[in-house]
Order: structure tokens, then sequence, then C-alpha cells
């Protein structure tokens, strides 16, 4: 999406839209603000003053619910000198569920290899006693 320095959608893709409930066309033009939860609103305003005084671009990182939501909050130049901002929102949900999964397997084996090292140093240590009782009865 596009937005203007007071937070007026000048310009978003139709994913955005559709994830409010909304038309494109109903969206232009209305404070972008409005149509978050009040913290959510708050912080965004917060970072979209951070991005259009420092120029620089900022992300974040949204948990709304079940999904997970990356944004990016970039400075745009406009023909009046002022900012505007190029906002970019990508659904994460899939890569943060995929990365807990990887965890959680690494987890398992590791506590499996574990397991197995105690399993091999006891099977070590039973296997030496019939080679050292032998060592002894050679002995004698």
């Amino acid at each position: 999406m596009l937005i203007d320095g007071d937070g007026a959608l000048l310009a978003c893709n139709q994913v955005f839209a559709e994830r409010l409930g909304h038309t494109v066309e109903q969206l232009i033009g209305h404070d972008l603000f409005a149509l978050f939860p009040p913290e959510v609103a708050a912080r965004r305003r917060i970072a979209c003053a951070q991005a259009a005084r420092s120029g620089a671009t900022i992300v974040l990182r949204d948990i709304r619910g079940q999904r997970h939501l990356l944004n990016t909050i970039t400075p745009v130049p406009n023909p009046d000198g002022t900012p505007w901002l190029a906002v970019f929102s990508r659904d994460i949900t899939e890569d943060v569920e995929t990365k807990a999964r990887i965890e959680a397997h690494l987890a398992t084996i590791r506590r499996s290899n574990e397991e197995l090292e105690q399993f091999a140093y006891v099977a070590s240590h039973d296997l030496r006693e019939p080679l050292r009782q032998i060592s002894s009865y050679i002995g004698l």
C-alpha cells in the first residue's frame, strides 16, 4: 500500500483489501490507521512517523491471532517534497510454522542422539566385562 504523511491510503492491492474485507475502491482515501485495532494503529503511527523522519526503512513483525506478518515501511519521495510511505506486508505464518516444526524435529533428534550415546556407553562397558574375565583366566 501507499499512504501519505497523514495516513490516508493512496493505493493498495487486492490482497490487502480482501484481508480487511473491503474492495480497493472502498479503502482508497481512508485513514489507514482507522482500519486497525487501536493498539496496532498506535504502533503503526509511531513507526510511520519514524520512517518519514529518518528516511530509513522500518521492519516490523506482527502477530495477530494465528497470523504472522512481516511489514516494511519505506519512505518514498513525492512531487511536493513530503514523503509518502510504501508499506509492504507479507504473511509469514507458513514460514514461522515450518520453522517451529523443524525446531521440534531437531529437539527430538537431539534427545534420540543423547539416548543412543548413553546406550553405546552402557553396551561398550557391558561388552568389555567378558573380555576382562577371559583375560583374567588367561593370566591364571
